[in-house]
């Protein structure tokens, strides 16, 4: 662990920082799947699988920060864990959303999915190296900029949990 001045740095919170754009990654693939066709088994269990590994990933990160972590910021510019948590789960509420309303409720076009089927495994791996690539620095937008509502990661863990059952349901 870092010091910095009398707070530890958890390594945690450069692994959460890290897992920040995969998490919000696999919400986004859902929508990138089901834009290219009636999903097939194989890509709803791959999927799936993403969703149960980033949700426990999520949680194992902020298990057991203490309040000076929680809070700390390594510089004005950074986030703090609490504010990259309630980034990611904003996230997961607003791209979980976005998918149900514009692309969950639109029929599927089976003629485009079709004529997309021998690149899609390349497209989805090229899409998701793209959003876990942190060596671009993005800004967020509004609807998912932490706004200081979490206050403990106990709050974290529950809001996240709630999200991602919204998601997978």
């Amino acid at each position: 662990m870092a010091e910095s001045g009398s707070v530890v740095i958890s390594p945690r919170y450069n692994i959460l920082v890290k897992r920040r754009a995969a998490l919000v990654s696999v919400t986004v693939a859902l929508a990138v799947v089901a834009t290219a066709a009636p999903l097939q088994q194989n890509d709803r269990e791959r999927v799936l699988s993403e969703l149960h590994a980033s949700r426990k990933q999520f949680l194992d990160s902020i298990q057991g920060v203490s309040p000076a972590q929680w809070t700390f910021k390594a510089g004005p510019d950074r986030w703090s864990i609490a504010e990259v948590a309630e980034h990611i789960i904003a996230a997961e509420n607003y791209l979980g959303t976005m998918v149900q309303k514009q692309i969950m409720g639109a029929p599927a076009d089976a003629a485009k999915a079709e004529t997309r089927k021998p690149t899609n495994g390349k497209t989805d791996e090229a899409f998701l190296a793209q959003l876990r690539d942190r060596s671009q620095k993005a800004q967020a937008p509004g609807e998912i900029v932490p706004k200081g509502t979490i206050k403990t990661p106990a709050d974290a863990a529950d809001q996240f949990k709630a999200a991602r059952e919204k998601t997978l349901d």
